[in-house]
């Protein structure tokens, strides 16, 4: 029992004794809990490996959306104003830039919902080719949709 640190050793001895049994036989037991200590030393740093982990990968994550949400958006900014503190007829330019940039992202915008459209279409005529009746429907359809 002694080869056993205290945290590693569990003793037992009965305590429904009288002083004279005590004196006289003298009982106790000693469990070697080594085995339980060393899978608990192994969980420990497994939870604390994967908490940095998890830790490591939540700084990561918010460093990248702080970044691409609030450090890029004063940048672009930043440069811009100098731009203008430059010479001041730039601002002229910069605007028609983003004017630009609006109208191509809503051009972009109206092509993707055309061409749902037309998969939709096409969808509906596939699925009702078998009938004369489901093919007039799709025509005054497109009739209505052009009007």
């Amino acid at each position: 029992p002694e080869e056993l640190r205290f945290q590693e050793r569990l003793v037992v001895y009965p305590t429904q004794v009288t002083d004279q049994e005590w004196d006289d036989l003298l009982c106790i037991f000693v469990f070697d809990r080594r085995r339980g200590s060393r899978m608990e030393a192994w969980l420990n740093t497994t939870q604390t490996l994967f908490i940095c982990f998890l830790l490591g990968f939540g700084a990561m994550t918010f460093t990248r959306d702080a970044n691409k949400l609030v450090l890029t958006p004063i940048e672009r900014m930043i440069t811009k104003l100098n731009r203008i503190r430059n010479n001041p007829l730039e601002a002229m330019a910069i605007g028609d830039e983003e004017h630009h940039k609006e109208q191509v992202t809503a051009n972009r915008n109206n092509r993707t919902a055309i061409q749902n459209d037309d998969n939709g279409i096409r969808i509906l005529i596939a699925n009702h080719s078998q009938s004369s009746n489901a093919r007039m429907k799709v025509r005054k359809w497109l009739q209505q949709e052009k009007s």
